[in-house]
């Protein structure tokens, strides 16, 4: 169970940390004027899903067991003229709960952001830089052990 707490911490610091993010960036900026032409543009995705799966008297074996995950994505993209600017980020965290065992196991731990820049020169040549972010929330562990970690955030 301790695990689970752990678990459960690190996941409300980060949904936490997202929100206040997503907010920050949607807040109308006051006293500015309002270009014609949009620049920017800001993509978003969040969803939720909750699974309970109960078995009783099952012949053929399996375990009744409660799962959820959260998962986050979005893009911004800038276009100016010839300079093209785009930053994506896919969160997702999802945790199964085994009644029989009364154990938590993680299903689901990414953390991804990648950010692209890239100028157009003239008609036949493009610089392009790329950046790329990939790890992960919270330990990793090779179940059903989980006092030992086998891979931890940024491993």
């Amino acid at each position: 169970m301790p695990v689970f707490k752990a678990i459960l911490k690190n996941f409300n610091m980060l949904l936490t940390g997202v929100f206040m993010v997503l907010f920050l960036i949607m807040i109308p900026k006051s006293g500015v004027s309002q270009d014609t032409i949009r620049h920017n543009k800001f993509e978003g995705n969040l969803s939720m899903t909750i699974q309970q799966l109960g078995m009783t008297y099952w012949a053929a074996g399996g375990e009744s067991n409660a799962s959820g995950k959260v998962t986050a994505f979005f893009k911004h993209s800038y276009t100016r003229n010839l300079f093209n600017y785009e930053t994506t980020g896919l969160f997702a965290y999802g945790i199964q709960n085994f009644a029989k065992d009364k154990r938590t196991e993680k299903t689901e731990d990414r953390l991804e952001m990648s950010m692209t820049m890239s100028h157009n020169n003239n008609k036949h040549l493009t610089f392009t830089s790329i950046a790329a972010l990939k790890t992960q929330f919270s330990d990793g562990f090779k179940y059903p052990n989980d006092s030992i970690p086998i891979s931890r955030f940024f491993a």
